[in-house]
């Protein structure tokens, strides 16, 4: 990361940054699209507030990233489509461990609802450049009772059977009608001021790292990769079980291909 934009990070994000999203252009709704339009407008025109947690990985907490009815409208249009969420290998392949991941997956459609938040997601400050990366199709993921997901990253080991990775991931709380459920990165240093105990878990012990709470309309965004593409592994983290109620959240994953020829694959 250029030193330039670590400043940057460093004097803007404590501060508190209110940000006013606008989509690379008008989306226009698609035939037998079921979002409506007051949805659309109020995407068009939505401010959030981000707050720096960590730097190293660069992970940021962002307030409101969507509006309750955006929520509302998402939660909708994953019912009927959701399966048990699968384990992915580093070389690509497609395994199931109910012990490891028993949470729900569901694909949505690219209405333009979607297409919106897409192009909130792009339009973020810390995102990568769109040059060179793309939003990966955005699932919701669903936690009942019980339900979680394992120590686990993000992003792939190389491997000759891939041709990109996943550089950054927004976690978007839709549903948070449950207790337990947080969002833990066991290898981030615990934040100890208790301005952060709305939105952290403040009971844990400081060597759990840190545990987000569920918080609908919230999210978390962080860079997944170093300045040469490998892996961070201080981004390890977990969706913890769900001991009541449910949680939902919406997954947007940026894919960057690597930088190399079809022959060396």
């Amino acid at each position: 990361m250029p030193s330039q934009w670590l400043l940057f990070c460093l004097i803007l994000v404590p501060l508190v940054l209110s940000w006013s999203s606008k989509p690379d252009e008008p989306s226009q709704p698609a035939l037998g699209d079921v979002t409506i339009s007051y949805i659309t407008d109020a995407c068009r025109d939505h401010s959030y507030r981000t707050y720096l947690i960590s730097e190293d990985p660069l992970v940021i907490y962002i307030d409101s990233f969507i509006t309750p009815e955006e929520a509302s409208q998402l939660t909708d249009l994953s019912e009927g489509k959701f399966e048990p969420s699968p384990l992915w290998s580093d070389d690509g392949k497609l395994s199931f461990n109910p012990n490891y991941r028993s949470s729900l997956t569901a694909s949505l459609d690219r209405n333009s609802l979607i297409r919106c938040i897409e192009s909130r997601a792009r339009s973020f400050p810390f995102y990568p450049s769109p040059s060179d990366s793309l939003i990966k199709p955005l699932v919701v993921q669903r936690y009942g009772p019980s339900n979680q997901y394992r120590d686990h990253y993000d992003w792939f080991t190389e491997s000759p059977t891939l041709d990109g990775n996943i550089d950054s991931t927004f976690f978007v709380y839709i549903q948070a009608n449950c207790t337990g459920g947080g969002t833990n990165f066991p290898r981030l240093k615990a934040l100890q001021d208790e301005k952060w105990c709305e939105w952290v878990d403040c009971d844990q012990e400081l060597s759990a790292g840190i545990t987000f709470k569920p918080v609908m309309g919230n999210a978390i965004f962080w860079r997944n990769l170093d300045g040469e593409g490998k892996g961070l592994t201080s981004t390890l983290h977990a969706g913890l079980p769900v001991t009541e109620g449910m949680k939902t959240g919406l997954n947007i994953w940026t894919w960057v291909e690597y930088n190399r020829k079809k022959t060396e694959l």
